[in-house]
């Protein structure tokens, strides 16, 4: 592999209380000698940064409408959104992403006890009705996804069926169309292998494989091997796409670090898409559902306020170039890219559970650039705190500024300061010639 820039960043730790985000100039003193983390050693390939939403946009069945602040939505520069019907999908269309459609939630109307098998013909009409709309606007939908969080175990034959359908009506109308599946609510390997071994046998040809993560991120890699693995043991099937399409456990949802540790499972598994799930939350005395409101819980319930999550996102839309390897210790997670052109390089650093010290620690940055050998680099630092400890939406209009300043390259590397990062927070960094 390409050798590239390399960055080690060190730890340190013992129990002493500290300012998250001490003012520019104003040093804190935090616990020393934790951990190490190095990255940059080599570059691992160009950066995915993939960014998808479920739903997120507006309840359909609430007057008046509501959407997110299309300006906030297009600076996360987003690549997959999921959604449940056409309006919904017009609305994502057009911030250039790839669209998945569940077809279930709509013909249900998000009704959980509604069973396609209780009435074939009008499932099939409804599927039917939707391919040809799409069709006829000139196939708009670029996935369809017959079924999100079907309960295999209570009514495995029927719910197969269902999918058989629905296939069978998507290809008679739209032979080049693609469908995703089985879309399960964990990862279970047997649920799974099931529906590939059904879809051999019933000739389905379907073109991603799919199901939920609300675990930890750490799991991520295990699932996606063994998935591919099942996908190469039934020839049939062909090259299936990987889609978690939904993730992050409702206790993690609002935690910067944790929505770290995902993105950066992503781009080490090589999964395909990834949406963001979708959870109620309370805020006072009003409960609401970012599921419609507040973009997956990166803004508040009125569209236009960020959360601190939305800051990571924003952070992370920017980063470019060839990815870093990185060799992080526990409770770390580190995503650092290089730009091709500019030799920009931005780096994410978060602090996640478990973690052997619960305190804030100083993070040191040295960065190991021979190649800018006796420069002087320009840096910039911001923090982008833990503001939900409660998992209640709290806005925040900015991350927060940390240091500025230019810094020489002697011997070939060059040393940052992170103040006083604490459980749940994210540093941005960035440094260029």
């Amino acid at each position: 592999m390409a050798r590239s820039i390399a960055v080690s960043l060190v730890l340190v730790g013992a129990a002493v209380a500290c300012d998250p985000q001490p003012p520019t100039g104003e040093p804190a003193t935090c616990p020393a000698n934790a951990l190490t983390v190095t990255i940059g050693r080599d570059s691992l390939g160009p950066l995915a940064r993939g960014i998808g939403f479920l739903h997120g946009i507006s309840d359909p069945h609430q007057a008046p409408q509501q959407f997110p602040d299309p300006t906030l939505v297009a600076a996360l520069a987003p690549t997959f959104w999921r959604v449940s019907d056409g309006w919904h999908v017009q609305l994502a269309e057009p911030f250039g992403v790839s669209t998945t459609f569940v077809l279930y939630d709509g013909y249900a109307d998000y009704d959980p006890s509604v069973r396609p098998w209780d009435d074939w013909a009008a499932w099939e009409a409804w599927v039917a009705q939707v391919v040809r709309a799409d069709s006829t606007a000139g196939g708009i939908v670029d996935w369809w996804d017959v079924w999100g969080e079907p309960n295999f175990a209570q009514d495995p034959a029927q719910v197969a069926e269902t999918y058989k359908r629905a296939h069978d009506v998507i290809r008679s109308i739209a032979p080049a169309a693609r469908i995703v599946a089985p879309s399960v609510v964990a990862w279970n390997e047997a649920t799974i292998a099931g529906f590939l071994d059904y879809a051999v046998a019933q000739g389905l040809t379907i073109n991603a494989i799919s199901w939920h993560e609300f675990g930890q991120p750490g799991e991520l890699s295990a699932h996606v091997t063994r998935a591919r693995e099942l996908v190469a043991a039934r020839p049939f099937l062909g090259s299936l796409a990987i889609h978690i399409n939904e993730y992050e456990p409702y206790e993690q949802h609002l935690i910067p670090s944790r929505g770290l540790a995902w993105l950066d499972a992503f781009e080490r598994t090589g999964v395909n898409e990834s949406h963001r799930a979708c959870w109620d939350v309370v805020e006072g005395a009003d409960q609401w559902s970012t599921c419609w409101n507040g973009l997956d819980g990166l803004l508040m319930k009125d569209n236009v306020r960020p959360q601190a999550l939305y800051w990571l996102y924003h952070a992370y839309a920017r980063m470019a170039g060839q990815r870093l390897a990185v060799d992080s210790g526990a409770g770390v997670v580190v995503l650092a890219a290089v730009e091709n052109t500019s030799r920009t390089l931005r780096a994410l650093v978060g602090r996640a559970s478990p973690s052997t010290e619960p305190d804030p620690v100083d993070i040191a940055v040295t960065i190991e650039a021979p190649a800018w050998a006796g420069a002087s680099l320009a840096y910039t630092v911001d923090g982008i705190p833990y503001t939900s400890a409660q998992l209640a939406p709290q806005a925040l209009a900015q991350p927060v500024p940390g240091p500025r300043g230019r810094a020489n390259v002697n011997s070939g590397t060059v040393t940052l300061q992170l103040r006083c990062v604490g459980l749940g927070e994210v540093r941005v960094l960035r440094l260029e010639p």
